[in-house]
């Protein structure tokens, strides 16, 4: 998404760019026989991931920080697609005979969908793309 939406913001990203680099060849180093032994590193490179994902979308729109109870426009938008994207993939992994409970990366707690938030991280570039698209166009046509 950040490499997609550099193309027409030219050097915007520079910075992060190179730091979502160096945090991917970090994720390919790890290694472990067993999820739990990996999990926790893992977790760690995906939170620092989406800080700095954020923290280029803030550049593109005004979105001070990625607060799942925000109330500001941004925040609310996203959270409204996010919600939508969870039922979804819940819904198909139901569809596919798939527990929606058990997950691999995300640990196994009671009430929480662990596999659909592992399958969801693939798919938020899709609702932040139409987010992006909304927003950036709202702003030229008040201009």
């Amino acid at each position: 998404m950040i490499k997609r939406l550099s193309k027409t913001r030219e050097n915007l990203f520079s910075s992060e760019a190179i730091s979502l680099n160096e945090n991917i060849l970090k994720i390919n180093l790890v290694n472990g026989d067993k999820i739990d032994n990996i999990r926790d590193k893992l977790l760690g490179y995906e939170g620092y991931g989406a800080s700095i994902y954020f923290s280029c979308l803030n550049k593109v729109f005004s979105l001070e920080k990625r607060d799942p109870k925000g109330n500001d426009i941004y925040n609310m938008a996203l959270n409204y697609g996010y919600g939508i994207l969870y039922s979804e993939i819940e819904r198909s992994c139901i569809l596919s005979g798939l527990d929606p409970y058990l997950g691999f990366l995300h640990m196994d707690r009671y009430g929480k969908p662990s596999m659909v938030l592992d399958m969801v991280e693939q798919l938020r570039p899709i609702i932040d793309r139409a987010i992006i698209n909304l927003f950036v166009q709202t702003y030229s046509i008040k201009r």
